[in-house]
């Protein structure tokens, strides 16, 4: 079968339409508008690819999508795999597909070197393309992971901020780039089963099967649930959805740069509407899961009119607190 057959009967299922909704509503991108994707040899990111290329496809948009994918060199497979993308892409009549190598410090934690060499390769893609959104392929299955993950780390309420549909990139870019997830209210095997209806094979990371890992362990439940757990999994992205706007319904004085809150203007709500408004502001540096320990030492030298201006750092960014602003900036 031709790869580019399927786009014309993917593009008007359901599936799309769901999808085409997430992008407009969720999002804030409109179908047909520039766009990149960041994309590896899995299963989500050949669903995220298929599904997008359909869509700009029927708006004669196909010349506003690029791809990336990243190659960590870290398994004998990763080249290959990369190269199996950039022909999947290019079967869909997507053009602008950039493979990118990075080295990644095998000292210290492999993970988060893994995800700070690949977030710079995508910056610097996003600037080369001039392309203000990237899109990543987090799922429905990986929002119920990540919130179950910050519970168990003890985050309560803050646990619904997990995998925003909308954040900005987790380095330090230019004033506008932004993170989109369009499927982060569709389940895996949605997604599995829409390649095996098309024929398309993916390919599969042993990494992500580590038994002893709590993800991994949290993944395996999910995928034997099969459509089981469905009305809880779309039971948490409305809620997460539902806090996500609450925050950003949440009055807060900021400047022309929306990384920067008024120290007046927080000490005035009420503790709930500032916790929401400092973990917004957060989020819009890159951070998405911040320290309890921290964030709550923070919040407290917020209302502490003695206290000296300060830096509180988080994982992926830091927080300069003056007499009169909180100042949140991506890490590089």
């Amino acid at each position: 079968m031709h790869r580019a057959d399927p786009l014309v009967s993917v593009g008007r299922s359901p599936l799309a339409l769901r999808f085409a909704h997430a992008l407009e509503e969720q999002c804030q991108c409109t179908v047909g508008a520039p766009l990149l994707l960041a994309v590896s040899g899995g299963a989500d990111s050949r669903a995220l690819l298929l599904l997008t290329a359909a869509l700009w496809k029927r708006k004669r948009a196909l010349d506003q999508l690029a791809v990336i994918c990243v190659d960590h060199q870290l398994r004998n497979e990763s080249a290959q795999e990369a190269r199996e993308v950039e022909k999947f892409a290019q079967s869909l009549g997507v053009r602008r597909v950039v493979v990118q190598t990075a080295k990644v410090s095998r000292v210290g934690n492999l993970e988060a070197a893994a995800r700070a060499a690949r977030w710079k390769a995508i910056a610097t893609a996003m600037r080369r393309l001039d392309i203000a959104h990237v899109a990543t392929a987090h799922h429905a299955d990986d929002l119920f992971e990540s919130f179950l993950f910050q519970l168990a780390r003890k985050r309560g309420m803050d646990a619904l901020a997990a995998l925003p549909s909308r954040a900005a990139i987790p380095v330090r870019s230019p004033r506008g780039c932004t993170l989109i997830r369009p499927l982060r209210g569709i389940r895996k095997h949605e997604l599995v089963a829409l390649l095996e209806s098309c024929q398309i094979d993916w390919s599969e990371d042993p990494t992500n099967a580590a038994p002893n890992q709590f993800r991994a362990q949290v993944r395996r439940l999910l995928q034997a649930s099969g459509a089981t757990l469905d009305p809880c999994v779309d039971g948490l992205a409305r809620l997460c959805n539902e806090y996500a706007h609450e925050a950003d319904q949440t009055a807060i004085a900021t400047s022309p740069d929306t990384r920067i809150a008024s120290r007046v203007s927080l000490g005035a709500m009420s503790v709930a509407q500032r916790r929401r408004a400092v973990l917004q502001l957060l989020r819009r540096a890159g951070c998405t899961a911040p320290q309890r320990k921290t964030l709550d030492m923070m919040l407290r030298a917020i209302l502490d009119d003695e206290v000296r201006p300060r830096v509180f750092r988080f994982q992926g960014a830091t927080v300069k607190l003056t007499r009169v602003s909180l100042c949140a900036e991506a890490i590089p």
